[in-house]
C-alpha cells in the first residue's frame, strides 16, 4: 500500500464512521448495560439493551457495506479489523451469555473496547493530518472514470526483474484480449497507481473492458472453488488404506483438468457470443481469450488479486446516454463487489501458460496495442 492509498483508506474510515455513528451506538449499548447492571430483572432494561445492540449491528453493517472487498483487506492490514470489520455486536452478545454475572463483566469489557477503539480513531485522524502536512494526495478518479488493479504476489515472480516483466506482459496481453472482445479494438492502457511490497498496478481502461475483466476474474474464483473441492476429496481419499495402491493423484488431476478445460471453453463461448461483427477474427479471439482465462486462473490460484475502483458519472439530466452510463457503472460496481479472494493454500495444480504468444503456422497476428 502506498501513502496515497493509505490516505484514501483513512479518509473513508473517518467519513463512514461519522455517517454510521457507530461510536454513539456503542455508547448507547454501554448505557443500556449500566441500567441492566443496576436492575438485572427489569424487563424494560433488557429490551433496551437488545434494541441498542441491534442498532449497533445495523450501524456496523452500514459502515462495512461502503467498502469494497479489497478495501476491507486494507482495513485489516492497518489494524482496523477489530474495530470496524469484526462482529462487535455479536461479541457483546457472547459476553452476555458467558455466565450469571455477565452484565457487569460485559460492561467492563465494552468500556475497554470503546476506549481502545476511540484511541485508534484519534490515531487515524492524526495520521490523516500528518499525511496531508507532508503533501500526500489521494489519487482520485474523475466522475465517470474507472480503473483496474492487479496485485502480484512476490512468489509469482520470485523477486526477479525479468519475471516481473513477464507478469506485466501477461497483464498487457490479457487486457488486450478482453479489450478487443469488449470494445472491438485493443485500447491504450493508462498506467495510474503503482504500489510496492507486493506490487500492485492500477490501469485506466474503458468501463466495458474492466467489466469484462472483472467478470472473468469472478469466473476464475468460481472455477478455482470447484478445483479446491476436488482437491479436498482427493486428500481425504488418499487417507483411506484401501486406496493406497491406486493412482489416486493421477485420477483426480485428470478430473481437475477436465473440469477446468470445460469451464474455460464455456466461458470463451459465452464471451464470443456477445461479440458482434467479428467473425473473421473469432478463431484468433477464441485462442487469445482461452489463453487469458487459463493465465488468470493459474495466477488467482497463486495469490494474484484484482481490484476495481470506480467513480460513477455525475448525476445529470442527460437523457438516454446518462441513463445508460448509470446502468453501466451500477453493473460494474456489482462486479467489483464480488471480487472476494480467499487465502490460497497448498501447492498450485494448474500450470502457468507461456506469456509470449506461440508462433502460428497460419493466420495473421493482429497488431500490438499501444500503452
Amino acid at each position: 500500500m502506498n501513502a496515497s492509498r493509505l490516505l484514501e483508506i483513512v479518509d473513508l474510515i473517518i467519513a463512514h464512521e461519522d455517517e454510521a455513528a457507530t461510536e454513539s451506538r456503542l455508547s448507547d449499548v454501554s448505557s443500556a448495560l449500566g441500567q441492566l447492571v443496576s436492575s438485572p430483572a427489569e424487563p424494560s432494561y433488557q429490551q433496551s439493551l437488545s434494541s441498542s445492540i441491534e442498532k449497533l449491528k445495523e450501524a456496523l453493517d452500514l459502515f462495512i457495506r461502503t467498502f469494497q472487498p479489497a478495501q476491507v483487506k486494507l482495513l485489516e492490514e492497518i489494524g482496523a479489523g477489530p474495530y470496524f470489520v469484526e462482529d462487535i455486536a455479536g461479541e457483546i452478545q457472547r459476553w452476555m451469555s458467558d455466565g450469571p454475572a455477565t452484565p457487569a463483566v460485559a460492561q467492563d469489557k465494552l468500556a475497554k473496547l470503546i476506549k481502545i477503539r476511540s484511541a485508534f480513531i484519534s490515531e487515524i485522524k492524526s495520521l490523516r493530518a500528518s499525511l496531508l502536512t507532508i503533501g500526500i494526495k489521494k489519487d482520485e478518479l474523475e466522475p465517470g472514470q474507472a480503473e483496474v488493479g492487479f496485485l502480484l504476489p512476490r512468489d509469482l515472480f520470485e523477486n526477479h526483474l525479468d519475471k516481473l516483466i513477464d507478469e506485466l506482459r501477461f497483464i498487457k496481453r490479457a487486457v488486450r484480449a478482453f479489450s478487443e472482445a469488449a470494445t472491438g479494438s485493443a485500447e491504450p492502457i493508462e498506467v495510474r497507481q503503482i504500489s510496492t511490497t507486493d506490487p500492485q498496478f492500477f490501469f485506466g481502461l474503458s468501463t466495458a473492458t474492466i467489466a469484462l475483466l472483472g467478470l472473468a476474474v469472478n469466473w476464475a474464483l468460481s472455477t478455482w472453488r470447484q478445483v479446491e473441492d476436488i482437491r479436498r476429496i482427493r486428500a481425504e481419499t488418499e487417507k483411506i488404506a484401501a486406496f493406497k495402491e491406486d493412482p489416486i493423484a493421477e485420477l483426480f488431476d485428470a478430473k481437475i483438468n477436465k473440469v477446468v478445460g470445460a469451464s474455460i471453453d464455456a466461458k470463451v463461448q459465452e464471451i464470443l457470443d456477445k461479440v458482434d461483427g467479428r467473425d473473421g477474427r473469432k478463431h484468433e479471439q477464441a485462442t487469445d481469450l482461452k489463453w487469458a482465462l487459463e493465465s488468470i486462473l493459474a495466477r488467482v490460484e497463486r495469490g494474484m488479486t484484482v481490484e476495481i475502483r470506480l467513480l460513477p458519472p455525475a448525476i445529470s439530466d442527460g437523457g438516454d446516454d446518462a441513463a445508460a452510463a448509470k446502468i453501466q457503472f451500477d453493473d460494474l460496481k456489482q462486479v467489483a463487489d464480488q471480487l472476494v479472494f480467499p487465502k490460497m493454500a497448498g501447492d498450485p495444480v494448474l500450470a502457468l501458460p507461456p506469456v509470449e504468444r506461440q508462433p502460428q503456422k497460419q493466420g495473421r497476428r493482429a497488431p500490438e496495442a499501444s500503452g
